[in-house]
């Protein structure tokens, strides 16, 4: 009975096997005793095999001990994935991506973006969802995020995500944003009109992150997490922007309130946001080494001269950085101001003032940042000049035509030109 119950049918041929030692074994009997069985006792409980063991222990039965000890099979090894079999897939996943994307149609209103207050610019809708198109660090369409009209979301299956965003405005100076969501991304934009690259999730603050420093190494790039009550996606930014050289901020509402930067537009407006961004942001303090800080002498800012030695030891105390990373950051920064002005002599020899320097540290020490603030105003003047030379240009070209336009109208009076 207890065979019956646990193998069912299968369980006949080791019911036959161990009837067939008896010295009465009928091949018939045993068939008909088989088909008699019921997995019911007398007492209306199930005889299963669990039944057979303790009937057994009971009656004085112990299983011998084996030496022999299991050993499982070893699983199958899986190919590695070859580069061709990986930009194969890449390639398939992209083109899906794009299929997708051309398959729906451009909108301008969407009752997800209406209940944010919001336009869908740049968007488009397949059926009744709304998809943001999510492209790679080479501008190349690789994913859509698909938003229902109740908000739920979800990303297009078998599509590349990491490190891929969707890119809102163009900068202004040198400040980009890195949001979680499109409304929130959208929200700050409309707020500050500063570029914002949406990451889609909190996931991928770090991923987008690492692209727009490799992007921008000298810009201001705030990651601008959700505030939920655990901190899951403030502690990933703070991660990130330790890792990236970034600063954080996240909406602060009243009485300990949760959201995103969106929730805070629609409660407070739009210049709440903005001041947010502008004073709250702060950078990440980075986990301090008391072994190799110990080890490392004192960086001499003094030998700097007073106002290189001043300009180094306030970087290094608002950025909270090392005083060495700061020192070299102002020591380079002061070699490309002066590098075409002087010269200096060595040995007779006469070399010009200016150096290549390599600064050593870990991610996250804020080595970019010490170096956006001593080459601050090298970088604004060098756009400076960029303005001044596009509007230089503007005007050559405007001459250009002119000068164009009247050699025509003078080579069809002279009758062709020499």
């Amino acid at each position: 009975m207890a065979l019956e119950h646990e193998l069912g049918e299968a369980g006949f041929d080791l019911f036959n096997h161990w009837s067939s030692h008896g010295q009465k074994y009928q091949q018939a009997d045993t068939l008909a005793t088989w088909k008699s069985f019921k997995s019911t006792g007398s007492n209306g409980g199930t005889i299963s095999i669990a039944t057979l063991f303790k009937m057994a222990r009971d009656n004085g039965y112990r299983g011998k001990k084996s030496s022999h000890q299991y050993q499982p099979s070893p699983a199958p090894a899986i190919p590695a994935e070859t580069e061709a079999e990986a930009t194969q897939k890449r390639q398939a996943a992209q083109g899906k991506a794009k299929v997708f994307w051309a398959k729906g149609t451009p909108v301008t209103a969407h009752p997800y973006a209406k209940k944010k207050g919001l336009k869908p610019d740049k968007l488009r809708v397949s059926g009744d969802a709304l998809l943001i198109p999510m492209y790679n660090t080479h501008g190349k369409l690789s994913s859509e995020q698909i938003i229902q009209p109740d908000g739920k979301k979800k990303f297009l299956k078998g599509c590349a995500v990491a490190g891929c965003y969707f890119p809102i405005g163009k900068p202004i100076g040198d400040t980009l944003i890195i949001a979680e969501g499109w409304a929130t991304g959208m929200s700050i934009h409309l707020a500050t009109g500063h570029a914002v690259a949406v990451a889609l999730s909190s996931g991928n603050l770090g991923n987008v992150a690492r692209i727009m420093r490799q992007k921008h190494p000298n810009f201001e790039i705030m990651l601008a997490p959700d505030n939920d009550k655990t901190r899951h996606a403030i502690d990933k930014a703070e991660a990130a922007a330790r890792e990236h050289g970034c600063y954080v901020v996240y909406p602060r509402f009243p009485e300990g309130g949760h959201g995103d930067f969106d929730d805070l537009r629609q409660q407070a407006g739009p210049a709440e946001v903005k001041r947010q961004i502008t004073e709250e942001c702060y950078q990440p303090v980075t986990e301090e080494n008391p072994e190799l800080d110990s080890a490392l002498p004192d960086f001499p800012l003094d030998a700097l001269g007073p106002v290189l030695a001043e300009a180094g030891r306030a970087i290094a105390n608002v950025v909270q950085a090392p005083a060495h990373l700061a020192g070299q950051s102002v020591l380079a920064a002061a070699a490309l101001a002066t590098q075409a002005h002087a010269n200096v002599v060595i040995d007779g020899r006469t070399h010009p003032l200016s150096l290549f320097c390599l600064t050593v540290g870990e991610s996250g020490e804020r080595k970019s940042t010490c170096d956006y603030w001593a080459l601050k105003s090298a970088r604004e003047w060098e756009r400076q000049q960029q303005k001044e030379a596009r509007g230089a240009n503007e005007v050559y070209r405007n001459d250009l035509d002119t000068w164009k336009r009247d050699r025509q109208q003078a080579l069809k009076k002279g009758g062709g030109g020499l």
